[in-house]
Parts: C-alpha cells; sequence; structure tokens
C-alpha cells in the first residue's frame, strides 16, 4: 500500500510482509503526517525496512511503484538534500543486512 492523501491533507501509507509463497507474514499502516508524497515514501519504507530488521527476515523483496524513490535507492538519480538522509538511512538499512 503506497501513501494515500485524506481530506484532511495528512497522509496514511503502509506495506506488507509476505513470504515466497504470498503468504502473508504482517502487515503496518499509520497516519503519517502532511509531507510530500516522496518524503511519505521514504519514510514508509525506512519504517518497513526497520521492521523487518525487527522480526527477523532473512530475505526481502521490496516492492515499489516509484521509478523516482527506486532510482534515488539504485544511485540512478541524484539525491535532493532534503531527501538525502531517508535515503542514506534506507540504502544503508538495505546493505547492512544483505538484501
Amino acid at each position: 500500500m503506497g501513501p494515500q492523501k485524506e481530506a484532511s491533507g495528512l497522509r496514511e501509507a503502509g506495506g506488507v510482509f509476505g513470504d515466497s509463497r504470498g503468504e502473508l507474514l504482517g502487515s503496518y499502516a499509520k497516519h503519517m503526517g502532511s509531507y510530500t508524497l516522496v518524503k511519505t515514501d521514504l519514510k514508509v519504507i525506512l519504517w518497513g525496512l526497520r521492521l523487518a530488521r525487527e522480526r527477523g527476515l532473512q530475505k526481502l523483496y521490496v516492492n515499489l511503484d516509484s521509478l523516482v524513490i527506486v532510482g534515488f535507492l539504485q544511485g540512478i538519480y541524484q539525491t535532493p538534500l532534503e531527501h538525502f538522509s531517508l535515503i542514506q538511512q534506507c540504502t544503508n538499512l538495505l546493505s547492512y543486512l544483505g538484501w
């Protein structure tokens, strides 16, 4: 689930964890505040990576629908300064955990 904007201007977002057979292992969702769409996406990805680490997941496949975020995470696009810390935290988690 990607970020959704409510009528109030606040965003809600979340995601799911599943195994290789498509079995649901867990999900997460919460109100994210009034961030931009990109910042909300990055915060949700980071939150999901941290939850996966806490749950001890050994392998992780991250499915994103934003080519911009994928480009930031893969180093294809230059990360804007306002998103640098979030991108760095995500990539550090991904590389540290071997995902």
